[in-house]
C-alpha cells in the first residue's frame, strides 16, 4: 500500500492564470493535479483520464463509495458472514 511518505507534491502555477495547483507523484509517476481557481473552484485530473473533475463531486463520490463499503464490510462481520468472528481463516 502506497504510504503519504511515498509522495512527492510539486507545487506550481498551472497553465491557466487563474489557477494554481499542485501535481502529486509516487516514485516519479504524475498521479493527479489538484487546482485551487481564482474564484474559489477545486478541481483535479488524473493521470490516464480525460478531462477535469469537481472536488467536491469527487469527494461526494469517494465518500458514497467508502459508506456502501462499510455497509458491506458490517454485513460480511455478521454471525454467518465471511468475516465474521466465526470463520476463523478470516482474521
Amino acid at each position: 500500500m502506497i504510504k503519504r511518505k511515498d509522495f512527492e507534491l510539486v507545487f506550481a502555477d498551472s497553465n491557466e492564470p487563474d489557477a494554481i495547483g499542485v501535481e502529486i507523484l509516487s516514485l516519479g509517476d504524475f498521479i493527479f493535479d489538484i487546482y485551487l481557481h481564482e474564484d474559489g473552484h477545486r478541481s483535479m485530473t488524473f493521470s490516464g483520464v480525460e478531462g477535469e473533475f469537481d472536488a467536491a463531486d469527487l469527494h461526494k463520490l469517494m465518500t458514497d463509495c467508502f459508506t456502501q463499503l462499510d455497509e458491506w464490510a458490517a454485513n460480511l462481520r455478521k454471525p454467518g458472514g465471511a468475516w465474521s468472528k466465526e470463520c476463523g481463516d478470516n482474521q
